[in-house]
Parts: structure tokens; sequence; C-alpha cells
């Protein structure tokens, strides 16, 4: 599983353990850039915007309209949306 907006990426032996993992990597990820103390906190505006390569996003989107277009066909049941919204918490906090 990849996580396009930070190029991180997790591995796992089922789909509901990468998330989770995934989700772990970006909130600590997140956590340590903007760390008033942290190390990296000096290139966050780099680090906040470091983006996956341009070859991972063509694939995200062929894929994204080949599972739409099968969708459409009978076999929704393949697709996976994962929307759920990170919590974000004031640096201070």
């Amino acid at each position: 599983m990849i996580c396009l907006d930070f190029n991180l990426a997790a591995q796992a032996d089922t789909l509901d353990e990468a998330q989770k993992k995934l989700h772990q990597m970006i909130k600590s990820y997140i956590a340590d850039v903007l760390s008033e103390d942290g190390p990296d906190r000096a290139h966050a505006k780099h680090l906040l915007r470091r983006r996956a390569p341009l070859v991972f996003w063509i694939k995200y989107y062929v894929f994204s309209v080949l599972s739409r277009i099968r969708g459409k066909n009978g076999n929704e049941g393949n697709r996976i949306a994962i929307s759920d919204p990170l919590p974000m918490i004031p640096a201070g906090a």
C-alpha cells in the first residue's frame, strides 16, 4: 500500500494490517516533521510536499479508471476506497 501524497509505503500480510501500518507511518511522519524540537522541522515545507514519482500517480489513475469500468460491469466487489481523514492536532498540543 502506498501513500502518494508523502511517498510512503507499507507492506503486510493483509490489507487491513497494511492500511493500519501506513496510517501509523503517516501520523508519525507528520508528527516528526511538525515537531517544534524535531530535526526535520527546518525541512517541513519540503517534506510535507514530497510526492510519489509521477509513474505511481499515473498507475493509480489508470487502475482507478479500470476499476470504475469494471465496476459498471458488475465487479464492484473488487474495489477498495480508503478515504478516512487523518486527524490533525495543532503542533503545539
